[in-house]
């Protein structure tokens, strides 16, 4: 029987991010950019790919999704 492929909730990945984020912030601030290895692991977990389809490699989040998405990593850090 092949494995079963269990997708994480795009809410969890955010979350999941905010170690990285936190780390990055004194640095984000001095730079006025996002550091390399934070943009790395951004693209990483799919945050910039929500709202592209699913046949074009995104995850075509709905609407709702997408908000709690990006509102989980605004609390993170706005």
């Amino acid at each position: 029987m092949a494995d079963a492929v269990v997708e994480v909730d795009p809410v969890e990945r955010a979350r999941d991010l905010a170690p990285a984020i936190e780390a990055a912030i004194p640095r984000i601030d001095a730079e006025c950019r996002l550091p390399p290895e934070l943009h790395a692991a951004l693209r990483d977990a799919g945050m910039y790919r929500l709202l592209v389809p699913r046949s074009c490699g995104g995850a075509e989040l709905d609407l709702m999704t997408y908000a709690a998405t990006l509102e989980a990593l605004a609390m993170i850090d706005a």
